[in-house]
């Protein structure tokens, strides 16, 4: 269940990285 867990943070963190990413890359099509 622990690892679980963990892996659930890790996976939320990573999701929030790509997340910002894509917001930037949209911010720039944007701009363009």
């Amino acid at each position: 269940r622990r690892a679980e867990k963990e892996l659930d943070d890790t996976t939320a963190k990573y999701v929030a990285q790509v997340d910002e990413l894509l917001k930037h890359k949209e911010a720039e099509l944007l701009e363009v």
